[in-house]
């Protein structure tokens, strides 16, 4: 699309296992090219649809991450690598993790400070602070909590409370998805 002119599209392989959901839609192994990044919520393995030039190349299945409680919740480069890094949360133990990556291939796993209250959800994943680094935005679905965590690669240097918004209806959304909803 440009604006509301439609200018082109590709077909992406239609999926036998209706388990498999799209995370994002970024450019993972960085040749300029948009690439779908999938999690099966049944098993938690991830996987990457990967184009090039406006065409579908490959499906890439990567290993699971050995528990389906682990959902994906946004990618950022971490260690200023160019290869955005996967950020993690279990839905039951309160464990975060940051996956990093090389494009499509899996690194290691580093763990973050655990949020035991399972109410807290990682609602953004961006450099909040204005200084290259990716920061992790949280909200409490619960009690309509807020909260920032200032990172420095994958440690946490501050973590402060943001207001509280008055009922849990409310959801935090992206500035990238008001603007392109204007």
């Amino acid at each position: 699309m440009n604006g509301t002119t439609y200018l082109n599209s590709i077909m992406l392989p239609q999926s036998p296992d209706l388990n498999w959901d799209i995370s994002t839609i970024r450019d993972f192994d960085g040749d300029g090219d948009l690439d779908v990044l999938l999690q099966n919520r049944s098993t938690g393995q991830i996987g990457f649809w990967v184009s090039n030039n406006m065409t579908y190349l490959r499906s890439i299945v990567t290993i699971s991450p050995g528990d389906p409680n682990w959902k994906l919740e946004g990618v950022g480069d971490f260690n200023r690598d160019r290869s955005l890094d996967l950020v993690w949360r279990n839905y039951r133990t309160g464990e975060n993790a940051v996956w990093l990556t090389n494009g499509t291939s899996l690194g290691s796993a580093v763990f973050l400070p655990s949020v035991q209250d399972l109410g807290w959800e990682i609602a953004g994943v961006k450099d909040f602070g204005g200084d290259a680094n990716v920061d992790l935005l949280w909200r409490n679905v619960q009690t309509g909590e807020n909260a920032l965590w200032y990172m420095e690669g994958t440690r946490l240097t501050l973590g402060y409370y943001l207001p509280r918004w008055a009922g849990t209806r409310w959801d935090i959304q992206s500035l990238e998805e008001f603007k392109s909803a204007v």
